[in-house]
């Protein structure tokens, strides 16, 4: 089968022309037809759609989870983060006023 040639300046639209190109390759190999040669009935057109969608829904929601659980761990460990600084700083500024007690009792 030919390549296309067709490039936009927009290499988004580029990519999803791309992703068009190989799917239609790969129905053609698989099915040896057109969709406009295909034959379904309206009623199996659309089922396929819904079952396309379906699919679609299950993939995002998973997606959705996924991100909401690492954004919660993300959140946790920055949590984290500012408590372990908070500590360094508390103990570096004891260990400042040592230093200067240390000084003080040295100049005695």
């Amino acid at each position: 089968m030919k390549k296309y040639a067709l490039k936009t300046s927009d290499p988004v639209i580029n990519d999803v022309v791309d992703r068009i190109f190989v799917r239609h390759q790969q129905g053609m190999k698989k099915f040896k037809q057109t969709m406009s040669d295909n034959s379904k009935s309206i009623p199996e057109w659309i089922e396929d759609v819904i079952e396309e969608t379906i699919d679609t829904i299950s993939y995002l929601s998973t997606l959705k989870d996924r991100i909401i659980k690492k954004e919660h761990e993300l959140f946790k460990e920055i949590d984290r983060l500012r408590d372990d600084n908070q500590i360094a700083w508390l103990e570096n500024s004891k260990l400042e006023e040592r230093i200067e007690k240390l000084k003080k009792d040295g100049k005695r």
